[in-house]
């Protein structure tokens, strides 16, 4: 019962470290080419599968008990990067066109001289673009 009681502690750990450090995680999650969110949804799922499987062990038994947090973890990772990726605005793949871009804030990165351009770096759905920018 220990091991689900620490499943559901680093899940915990890694849903206050994304909320932290945000797109530092998911970008070491860039490997798996799963999009945004999944940082939130591995950790949701592991919080899951050790508190659900720690509070049903009680009454059903150490492997009913872990099964049915697998179970319950699943489905609580697949909610949470559904969620995850409506409040960001859509699929991965989607382009971002330029009326996403209006009223964003970024950080220019190099200077955008009168009548001519430059650069800004904006977090767009939950990753980090470099654009050009022109004054007007």
């Amino acid at each position: 019962m220990l091991i689900l009681y620490v499943l559901g502690g680093l899940g915990v750990v890694l849903l206050l470290g994304g909320l932290l450090l945000g797109d530092t995680l998911d970008s070491a999650l860039d490997a798996l080419d799963a999009g945004p969110g999944l940082t939130a949804a591995f950790g949701a799922a592991l919080t899951a599968v050790g508190f659900g499987g720690a509070v049903l062990a009680g009454p059903f038994g150490l492997l009913v008990g872990t099964l049915l947090g697998l179970g319950i973890g699943l489905g609580v990772g697949v909610a949470t990067l559904l969620v995850v990726r409506l409040a960001l605005g859509g699929p991965p793949g989607r382009v971002a066109s330029s009326s996403d871009l209006i009223g964003l804030f970024g950080t220019i990165v190099s200077a955008v001289p009168a009548g001519g351009f430059g650069a800004v770096v904006l977090t767009v759905r939950g990753s980090r673009q470099q654009v050009s920018a022109r004054c007007e």
